[in-house]
């Protein structure tokens, strides 16, 4: 991202490639290009999502813009994250501050979701964890504002998944709303 002025992610001259990010690349929020904020008006197809440390911009996905971010995962360092449309992350969620709005929409996460000190919002949202069969995951949901709102693990099928939550001191992970646990899916208190 290196827009000069706020702009919209279909626009390629507000990318450093010049062009909008593909299923193969990362789409990068780095300060020292721009700090300016995006709005997500076309439905994204991405290998990842990072927005590094120092980025104070926010980026708001409308209505409608599902958005499909894969193996490279959604980091987010700082900054703010505004979902209004589904996302689904077939990587993993790494949160070392700023903000993640996740809306009303459903999400959903294939690999560990780390929380290091963002805060995040749950509104009316749900996620569903559905990683591969046999796989162990880890859920480390954060002290600030982490609660999430629907939550349900479940699995591909196949071997069982293990999904390890965290209960270090000052993290617990907490459903708001409706707790589901289905196929093959294991929860574990990990410390």
């Amino acid at each position: 991202w290196k827009a000069p002025v706020a702009g919209i992610w279909s626009n390629a001259s507000n990318w450093e490639l010049l062009h909008v990010p593909n299923s193969g690349e990362i789409a990068t929020f780095d300060p020292t290009k721009s700090n300016l904020n995006c709005t997500i008006d076309v439905p994204p197809n991405i290998a990842g999502l990072e927005m590094k440390s120092a980025y104070t911009g926010t980026i708001t996905q409308n209505a409608g813009q599902t958005a499909a971010i894969g193996s490279s995962g959604f980091i987010i360092a700082s900054g703010t994250f505004n979902s209004n449309a589904s996302i689904t992350v077939n990587g993993g969620v790494q949160l070392n501050g700023g903000t993640l709005i996740l809306g009303s929409a459903a999400h959903t996460v294939s690999g560990n979701w780390i929380n290091n000190g963002a805060t995040v919002t749950a509104g009316a949202s749900a996620v569903t964890f559905n990683a591969a069969p046999g796989a162990a995951i880890t859920i480390q949901p954060g002290t600030i504002n982490a609660d999430f709102n629907n939550v349900t693990f479940t699995n591909a099928g196949g071997a069982q998944t293990t999904y390890n939550l965290s209960s270090a001191v000052g993290q617990q992970f907490t459903a708001r709303g409706n707790l589901v646990i289905s196929g093959s899916a294991q929860l574990n208190n990990a410390s």
